[in-house]
């Protein structure tokens, strides 16, 4: 199956060897594509194509993602980045992508009329492009950097700016943390923590006007913040927890607990409450179960 062993990361020297047999959406996805080899592929591939008219649009949207692709399409193909879909660039995780952001921020800058020609708010998805983030905090979105695993020094620091406000003046501003979003962060254990025990403090009512708080379903999927779940759960029930003890806590998935790699205590506490066919499906793909705790 040469599509899968395009994909095989052991297999780049048969794959050098049967460059015709070779599929290129599959050697996308290979952790050890060189560029020589994407290189040759794609002059066999392009060779018919005019790059500029975008005849083959979904292999040119994979390309302008891709770390060694955007390279390619710029270098060899003398392809402009505004020929481009922008968010493509965005979202690509590479050094020269992240420079072409920033240069084509700094054109945008330098334009005397107050016109925004380019949307930043992907950039705050990518976890290479922190520095330049920080660097320029205007166009930081924070739904999504609340995301972004990379951002944590970022995000503690607005945490701790969020802190001092009053809760009538953290309603009124966008630009916060979205604690909702946060919640499925696997590097934000340290500052969930803190945010549930501030959140075990305030008055129900308190979330009826502010509906900006931790989400427990998504939380129960995150594997970095599985101390918490222990904590609100085989600390009350140690032994067996009923189904209606999962959602008294906030509203804790099973079936995102199901698909938790680091939920084993949990899950066999819970397992009598796992009837759902779907339910089973998660946790039977999930790793952990092999696990003793």
């Amino acid at each position: 199956d040469w599509r899968a062993l395009s994909e095989n990361y052991n297999a780049i020297p048969l794959l050098k060897e049967n460059k015709d047999k070779i599929s290129i959406y599959s050697l996308l996805k290979n952790k050890n594509l060189d560029i020589t080899l994407l290189e040759t592929i794609l002059e066999r591939i392009l060779y018919d194509i005019d790059v500029t008219k975008s005849e083959d649009p979904l292999l040119l949207s994979q390309l302008w993602r891709h770390p060694i692709g955007i390279k390619i399409l710029v270098k060899n193909y003398n392809e402009s980045p505004k020929n481009a879909i922008w968010s493509d660039i965005c979202e690509n995780h590479s050094t020269f992508a992240i420079n072409i952001v920033k240069q084509t921020f700094i054109e945008e800058q330098a334009i005397e009329e107050d016109v925004e020609t380019y949307d930043y708010k992907l950039v705050s998805l990518n976890p290479k492009a922190i520095q330049f983030l920080t660097e320029n905090p205007d166009i930081i979105y924070w739904p999504y950097l609340s995301l972004n695993p990379k951002a944590i020094k970022l995000l503690t620091e607005r945490a701790y700016y969020e802190s001092t406000l009053k809760p009538e003046a953290l309603r009124t501003i966008l630009n916060k943390i979205y604690w909702s979003e946060l919640s499925k962060n696997p590097k934000a254990n340290k500052l969930l923590t803190e945010r549930a025990t501030y959140e075990s403090t305030l008055k129900p009512d308190y979330f009826r006007t502010e509906p900006n708080k931790i989400s427990w379903s998504d939380l129960s999927k995150n594997p970095s913040v599985i101390r918490l779940l222990d904590k609100n759960l085989i600390e009350e029930s140690p032994t067996v927890i009923p189904s209606n003890l999962l959602r008294l806590h906030h509203g804790i998935s099973l079936e995102n607990l199901c698909q938790n790699i680091n939920a084993v205590k949990l899950l066999k506490k819970c397992i009598d409450n796992i009837k759902d066919t779907k339910h089973w499906e998660f946790l039977s793909e999930n790793p952990c179960i092999f696990k003793d705790n």
